[in-house]
């Protein structure tokens, strides 16, 4: 977890660094249950939003993450150099 700051409008949000599952632990509800709590986290602290980053390679996280209500907000975008 950790701090944000919207650079369009200067409010602070919580931001989801990382959030991993093993692979043998996963489709138990314990990433629905980490996201669950880091929101409530945020809210106790009176962040009106919240953020992460996500792979667009990684669907399952994708999945996830849709199905909890988040949004594509922006894109980031890389070029090989070699």
């Amino acid at each position: 977890m950790g701090n944000a700051i919207d650079q369009v409008s200067g409010d602070r949000y919580a931001h989801i660094f990382l959030l991993y599952v093993d692979p043998e632990h996963r489709q138990r509800g314990i990433g629905s249950a980490l996201v669950s709590r880091a929101e409530n986290w945020a809210r106790e602290r009176g962040d009106r939003q919240i953020g992460l980053q996500v792979f667009v390679t990684n669907k399952p996280a994708l999945n996830l993450y849709q199905k909890l209500g988040y949004q594509t907000h922006s894109l980031s975008m890389l070029k090989s150099l070699h």
